[in-house]
């Protein structure tokens, strides 16, 4: 079971930070896009940097706390 922040693994796939060879955290980059466009109502493509900044201007929750921005 992985810790991670299930909208973190969402946004590490857009980033292509995910060795393949982890197929519990794997997904396209499509799928990834797809899943944040439905649980957010928004649309960033794949660009992480405007996502990770809507997330954090909209008090996304997140697992653990701590900042969406890097």
């Amino acid at each position: 079971m992985s810790l991670i922040d299930p909208v973190e693994r969402l946004l590490l796939n857009l980033e292509e930070d995910v060795d393949p060879g982890y197929i519990f955290l794997h997904m396209s980059r499509d799928a990834a896009v797809r899943q944040l466009k439905q649980m957010t109502g928004q649309d960033f493509g794949c660009d992480t940097r405007q996502w990770r900044k809507w997330l954090e201007d909209n008090s996304y929750p997140r697992r653990g706390g701590g900042s969406w921005v890097r």
